[in-house]
Formats: C-alpha cells, sequence, structure tokens
C-alpha cells in the first residue's frame, strides 16, 4: 500500500514526504541524509538530500516511516522505463471534440483511420463512446455498447490491441468478455464496480487523476500544492485498486492533463512528470490537442495542434511517460521517439 502523503522525488536534491513536527523526529530523519527544510502549502514538507544514506538506525517511528517512504520513492525512479508506446485515440462519438464527424461516418472510414494510426505508429487503439471533455453530456451505458461492439467488429481483424476508455464497469465487463484488452478509466474506479471487473479478467487498467464530473471539474481547479495533490489522490485510487485485488503490474497512472487542472497547472504536469515515477507505476500522458496548448497557440484550432501536442508529448516521453495517447502518431511520434532517446 501506498502512504497517505506521497514520497516525491522533486529533483535531484529536493523531495516530498509527509511532515515531521517533532524537532526530534526531524534531526533523526537528517541523521539518515534527509534535512527538513519547510512545510510545503499543502501539510507536506519538502526535505533536502544531503549526499548517501547513513547506516544510523532511526529511534523515531514517525522519521523511519518518512524514512521508508522516501526510499520507495528512490527506487521507483530508479526503475528504468520501458520504451514508449503509442495509445490512439479512437473517438467514436461525432462530438468530439477535434475529430467530431469524420471518420465516425462509416464503417469504412473507422476501419481506414485506425489503419492509418497503426502504420504510424500506434500499438494500442484506445475506443471511446463517451466524450469527457469539460460540459460534455453523459452517454448511458446501452449506447455506449452499441458503438463500441459496432467499433470491435470492424478492428478485429487488424491484429492490434483494443483499449476501452469507459468509466462504466458494465461497459468494461461487455467489451472485455468480447475480447478488448485494456480499460482507460478516467474516472479512477469511480463504479463501485469497476474493480471487480478488472481484477476477474486481469487486463490493465489505466487510473486517471480527475475531480468532479465533466460538468463540473473545471471549477475544482483549486490545489494548494498540485502535483503533491494529484499524487495523493492518484495513491487512493491505487490502493483501491490493490486492495481489490487487482495485480500492481496492471496498474497504469495518468495525472489528467486537461481534466480540473487549469492551462497553467496542465503545463506544470508535463514540465514535472518525473515526480509522477515516485508512486512507482507506469504513466501515461494525453496532451493531445487539448486546450492548454491553445494558450499558448490561441490561433489554432483543436485539430491544428498536432505540432504542439507533439512539442508536450516529447516532454513527457523525456520525463518518463511509457504510454502516450494521441490522436496520431507519424512525425507527432517520430519526436516523441527522440525525446525518449535523449532522456
Amino acid at each position: 500500500m501506498l502512504p497517505t502523503t506521497s514520497a516525491l522525488k522533486l529533483n535531484k536534491f529536493e523531495w516530498r514526504a509527509a511532515s515531521l513536527i517533532d524537532d526530534a523526529a526531524r534531526h533523526d530523519l537528517a541523521r539518515k541524509g534527509f534535512h527538513w527544510q519547510r512545510m510545503l502549502d499543502d501539510g507536506s514538507s519538502l526535505y533536502l538530500r544531503h549526499g548517501q544514506c547513513s547506516t544510523t538506525d532511526l529511534n523515531n517511528s514517525d522519521a523511519a516511516a518518512v524514512f521508508q517512504s522516501l526510499l520507495a520513492a528512490e527506487a521507483s525512479c530508479a526503475r528504468p522505463t520501458a520504451d514508449a508506446k503509442l495509445m490512439a485515440i479512437v473517438n467514436l462519438t461525432e462530438d468530439s471534440f477535434s475529430d467530431g464527424s469524420t471518420y465516425q461516418l462509416s464503417e469504412s472510414e473507422l476501419l481506414s483511420h485506425c489503419q492509418q494510426l497503426i502504420d504510424d505508429g500506434a500499438c494500442i487503439l484506445d475506443l471511446g463512446a463517451e466524450s469527457t471533455r469539460p460540459g460534455a453530456d453523459e452517454v448511458d451505458d446501452k449506447t455506449q455498447i452499441a458503438l463500441l461492439s459496432n467499433a470491435m467488429r470492424v478492428l478485429s481483424h487488424l491484429n492490434v490491441p483494443l483499449s476501452i476508455d469507459t468509466r462504466s464497469a458494465a461497459v468494461a465487463k461487455h467489451c472485455l468478455s468480447a475480447g478488448a484488452s485494456m480499460i482507460n478509466d478516467v474516472s479512477a474506479l469511480g463504479d463501485e464496480h469497476m474493480a471487480a471487473v478488472v481484477k476477474e479478467y486481469e487486463v490493465p487498467i489505466v487510473l486517471m487523476h480527475s475531480r468532479g464530473t465533466s460538468k463540473t471539474m473545471q471549477q475544482q481547479c483549486n490545489y494548494r500544492y498540485l502535483i503533491g495533490e494529484i499524487c495523493d489522490e492518484l495513491a487512493v485510487s491505487i490502493n483501491q485498486a490493490l486492495n481489490a485485488g487487482i495485480n500492481a503490474d496492471n496498474i497504469i497512472i495518468d495525472p489528467g492533463i486537461g481534466f480540473a487542472k487549469n492551462a497553467q497547472q496542465n503545463f506544470e504536469i508535463v514540465s514535472s512528470l518525473s515526480a509522477f515515477r515516485s508512486l512507482g507505476f507506469p504513466i501515461l500522458a494525453g496532451p493531445s490537442r487539448k486546450s492548454f496548448l491553445a494558450s499558448v497557440l490561441p490561433e489554432l484550432s483543436a485539430e491544428q495542434r498536432d505540432g504542439a501536442t507533439a512539442g508536450a508529448a516529447s516532454i513527457c516521453a523525456y520525463h518518463g511517460a511509457e504510454y502516450l495517447r494521441l490522436h496520431s502518431g507519424g512525425t507527432n511520434w517520430d519526436a516523441v521517439k527522440i525525446a525518449q532517446a535523449c532522456s
């Protein structure tokens, strides 16, 4: 299980972990090489690392707990990252914010589009039948299942894993029984039955950070310490998954770019993505064509943001993202591969 307050490696010398109020506990931890600096706005603390950890035993139990969480985070950050995988976005609803009413218009166009995605580097197709953009209406399970079932039939011979982008356990169960091999859950087990479904089928699940619903999430961007709070809230979902019996090797985390975050916060997530490695799970990042890019390039429409997407995705890959969820590959994916080669 992960601690309530996540220990994070922020950079070479600075770490974030649970606070130690007692001076004796702080002194005890300092003997291990982690020196308390100050309280952070969310109640956690900033620690400065000096040299290697000493072999001195810790006498204070609170200091020992913080030290163990810091060691676990350090070990997680030292884990080699796998080559990045392109998870291609396949929106099945015609009201998608950047590609609605395009390849959704016929089965042949859907098939052609997905074949092009594979040719351009996609190794996973992420099928979604409910838009989760800010302000979007919910789509009932029956409608989602109808759209997804038809798409899975059309794409069945492409020989590429299909991920299902849904918050609904009923939709997930139907699609997994029909051959899907992954669940992308933007609600991070918000449906109380989702964990049991994922455990039953023993498939990977993406747990994404968000707050509220599509209607309310952009009113919930109030963070005291953005990266730390996202990690703490992801840790709750991770522990929920582990407690439900989901294999740790099947958990992927997503900090939720664009979900209950404003533009500045989204850029902070992209530039600080390596901190999320401290949680110990592969990271998926999804910056593709999202509106935060328009804060820098306001003249571009959503479908014109692939160059901006390539920039954000490359930074994410450089900082350790192992999955990039994008609308297109090709030159975008070339940029990602170069960025990862430099990391």
